[in-house]
């Protein structure tokens, strides 16, 4: 059976009633939805009705599952690939929209995209059905890209003068790439390769890279950022979430010694219509695509063993997939890991104009209520010199680890923010949100939103990602080798090609690599697995100081003996350094990271997939955690 004759895995559901879900082996169906955390299933075989909870529901796949055709990732494809798919879900997106859609509608659209109407209604339903947007980028489900009809020694003479000439060269143009490796494949008596092969290759380049790589960040930020306006207020839950970040205006104490270490960075994300926080993320990491999506997911996922976990007395049915996300120009907003992965799940990302803070108003708002809130918190710093005084120091009397500081916010924001009467509201946050989702006498509720069918792939979808060759020893990534048996059948077939791995920077321990033939993501080990888990700051940290010394910067033994020193140093100066607290909090917390509750296989312990492309024999666990806008 083909690929695409295959069932779609199917991204997102929603609870509503007619829907079939999972009852532990058999299927149920959604007779009504009672509340934002309950819903009403019938089981058609007793005709037994039972109100359960939406936390842990899942659909209903059959009670034998077909194999369905995976979601390849969209860090795959190219970016002329990536902006046909983004039109086609903009003028599908508008389809889907009209009330009332006419023949006319879709003959238009399709004459705007270049497609016959027919081509077009069969992407509607695949769209519909599926749910992503890879489903629009042509030729996407095929296992084998068309390759590469030119040796390899030519292909890497053309890159190389990409390389050196033409991102590097502000003036450079295709046409003297065309003339150097003209040149330099004469020079090496390599035969000649057609202009219009290297000018593809030109044309396949991100015009935002180049003009990064020829000019540096900020001018390729002023010169390709698009900026959206938001006039409009919010008219139904989720359709515009705000995210934004703050310095705590509390000090957080190390669980070892009580010693103050540092004032810890708050992520939130605020629902623009109910006032509702969505979700945040505490941290005494600086701001990073890490925080961003550690914010977003949890917003998005069920949040009821994080109640547990905080023993918070109220409830936080706040959930789903925003319609869309609103932030500022930081640059952690702007990762390609988090633009690709809002694009996936169909989440819309804009940016407030710049010079116009007003366009966050709501979050900036939340933020100023949560901090004066934290006046009563052990170890408060005020908001301003003038305020504090000369002599005041909340370190004196700080007094809450970060994960005390977790569980004080969550009280303030569940039990008290959530249940207290917003004056622009009139009523509570959490009520304007269940009127919003369910409905009231007067106004008709938008409906559940859309939750991820398997959270695990919500959050590997937004890690940082990078593109790797496969060598004989493995990949090379962040200065560390990667390796499993795994990764032997793609060197063996020395093609050059670069592939997706992605990587959780808390964990620098394994990457995932994503086989473009099976579309699954593996864990990858270092190849000495005997390595101590690390995070990916403490790898630059000890690669700068060898640089520093004129050691060798690649040297992995070199790399974590100098970690080692550098963990000693700042247990050491601990007591007397401010700096080295903060440090050694920060490997505190990356630690979360290194010991799951349920530690997936690593890539080595399954069966390589044949040279024809077979899948492996057991299936890796997605990813539990996450990182990852550009």
């Amino acid at each position: 059976m083909s690929d695409i004759a295959m069932l779609p895995v199917q991204l997102t559901f929603r609870f509503e009633p007619g829907v079939e879900v999972d009852l532990g082996g058999h299927a149920g169906v959604v007779v009504s939805v009672l509340s934002l955390d309950s819903v009403l299933v019938e089981d058609p075989t007793t005709g037994e009705r039972r109100v359960r909870p939406v936390a842990g529901l899942r659909p209903w796949s059959g009670p034998a599952p077909r194999e369905r055709r995976p979601i390849p990732d969209l860090a795959e494809f190219t970016e002329p690939q990536l902006e046909v798919g983004r039109r086609r879900q903009d003028e599908i997106d508008a389809l889907l929209a009209m009330r009332r859609r006419s023949k006319q509608d879709v003959r238009l659209a399709a004459e705007r995209l270049g497609l016959a109407a027919s081509t077009l209604y069969a992407l509607i339903g695949r769209y519909e059905a599926e749910g992503s947007l890879t489903c629009l980028i042509p030729h996407a489900y095929r296992k084998r890209r068309r390759r590469k009809r030119i040796a390899p020694e030519k292909d890497q003479v053309i890159a190389t003068v990409i390389e050196e000439v033409y991102l590097t060269i502000p003036g450079a143009r295709p046409v003297d790439v065309i003339t150097e490796v003209e040149r330099r494949l004469r020079r090496a008596n390599l035969g000649a390769v057609a202009p219009n092969t290297i000018r593809e290759r030109v044309r396949e380049l991100d015009p935002k890279d180049v003009d990064r790589a020829r000019y540096g960040g900020m001018a390729a930020e002023r010169r390709h950022h698009q900026t959206y306006g938001t006039h409009d207020p919010a008219r139904w839950p989720l359709q515009r979430v705000q995210i934004d970040h703050t310095v705590a205006d509390f000090f957080v104490v190390s669980p070892e010694d009580g010693d103050a270490v540092t004032r810890p960075i708050v992520t939130l994300a605020i629902d623009e219509y109910s006032r509702v926080v969505k979700g945040f993320y505490l941290s005494i990491h600086r701001p990073s695509t890490l925080s961003v999506a550690m914010a977003l997911t949890h917003g998005i996922l069920e949040k009821e063993e994080f109640c547990h976990r905080h023993g918070l007395e109220s409830p936080y049915p706040v959930w789903g997939i925003d319609d869309g996300i609103l932030t500022d120009n930081a640059a952690e907003f702007d990762s390609r890991g988090l633009q690709l992965g809002c694009r996936q799940w169909r989440i819309r990302g804009e940016f407030r104009p710049l010079g116009a803070p007003y366009f966050g108003g709501r979050i900036e708002r939340l933020i100023g209520t949560m901090m004066a809130d934290v006046r009563l918190i052990p170890g408060y710093t005020f908001n301003s010199v003038a305020e504090r005084g000369k002599d005041y120091d909340g370190r004196v009397s700080a007094a809450l680890t970060l994960e005390e500081a977790e569980q004080r916010l969550a009280v303030m924001i569940v039990d008290r923010y959530h249940r207290d009467k917003h004056s622009a509201l009139g009523t509570t946050p959490l009520k304007a949100y269940e009127h919003g989702i369910l409905g009231s006498d007067r106004v008709p509720g938008r409906g559940f939103p859309r939750m991820p069918t398997d959270p695990g792939r919500l959050l590997k979808d937004f890690l940082p990602v990078d593109y790797r060759t496969v060598q004989s020893y493995g990949i090379r990534l962040n200065h560390l080798t990667y390796q499993s048996d795994l990764l032997r059948v793609f060197a063996s077939r020395k093609d050059g090609r670069k592939y997706v791995v992605r990587q959780d920077p808390r964990n620098v321990s394994l990457v995932y690599f994503y086989d473009p033939e099976t579309q699954e993501y593996y864990d990858v080990p270092q190849r000495d697995r005997h390595r101590p888990p690390v995070a990916l700051w403490e790898v630059n940290q000890a690669v700068a100081e060898l640089k520093q010394l004129g050691q060798d910067a690649d040297d992995e033994n070199a790399i974590y003996r100098a970690i080692e020193r550098c963990r000693q140093i700042d247990a050491e100066a601990a007591r007397k350094s401010a700096a080295a607290r903060r440090r050694q909090e920060r490997r505190r917390e990356d630690a979360k990271a290194h010991t799951p509750a349920a530690p997936a296989p690593a890539a080595d312990e399954i069966s390589a997939p044949a040279e024809a492309g077979g899948p492996p024999v057991r299936r890796v666990r997605p990813v539990a955690d996450l990182e990852g806008w550009s």
